[in-house]
């Protein structure tokens, strides 16, 4: 067998292990749209990425939260780190209406680092630093670490007409316990465990459609996605 298919099958038992363990505690499933974009200005080092989110508690559309955000970035010269400073605002609704509950505003500092792996492997870690001003709550910060893993299914590289699939697993972790003069919570925030199988449309355009699970100290839950990624 092939390695890459060794790796894919690995990545889909994984999955699909911990997605059984959430359907026993969340059997309702979710929905999350994403639209994201990234443009390297022409002769410069800098850029700005970014995306629009739209989630919902449950497939047909009972909304969970709307996330905008972006920001600028840098590409020093022979490098491939990558530093961005930006700004999202998230306004999160209610499980059983979906009315709104509260607004969030959020400065965050990441810096990511891509690099292949073999012939086939894209990798691309990033760390996140995120200060939140939440409404109603203390200033908060969160420290965030994902790795995603891009394997080509028909062709070697990520070209045009390429079928290929996604992972990414990414652990989040709090910096202060205290949120409120009533409410704490762990350090540990949240893990995210992604799987999706997608298309190159051309240089500038891909899709995917994917399944994410999200545990929380409180909530196991699983979602659908339907990701745009674009590049101007």
């Amino acid at each position: 067998m092939r390695i890459s298919n060794k790796i894919l099958m690995a990545l889909a038992s994984l999955l699909f292990s911990i997605s059984v363990c959430a359907q026993k505690q969340d059997g309702e499933l979710g929905s999350w749209f994403v639209y994201t974009f990234n443009s390297d200005f022409d002769n410069s080092l800098w850029g700005i990425n970014g995306d629009i989110q739209y989630r919902n508690w449950n497939v047909t559309g009972l909304t969970q939260q709307l996330l905008i955000r972006g920001g600028g970035h840098f590409t020093p010269k022979n490098s491939r780190f990558k530093f961005t400073l930006g700004y999202a605002y998230i306004s999160s609704h209610y499980r059983d209406n979906g009315e709104f509950k509260n607004s969030e505003n959020r400065i965050y500092q990441e810096i990511r680092y891509p690099s292949k792996l073999g012939e086939r492997l894209y990798l691309v870690q990033r760390v996140r630093i995120e200060q939140r001003f939440i409404q109603n709550e203390n200033f908060r910060t969160r420290f965030r670490y994902s790795l995603g893993i891009d394997l080509p299914l028909n062709h070697r590289l990520l070209i045009k007409n390429t079928w290929f699939v996604s992972f990414y697993d990414e652990v989040f972790f709090n910096g202060q316990k205290e949120i409120s003069d009533t409410e704490n919570v762990d350090i540990f925030d949240r893990n995210r465990l992604y799987l999706s199988l997608g298309y190159v449309f051309s240089a500038h355009l891909k899709m995917s459609l994917g399944f994410l699970n999200q545990v929380t100290t409180e909530t196991n839950k699983n979602q659908l996605t339907l990701t745009v990624a674009h590049t101007f």
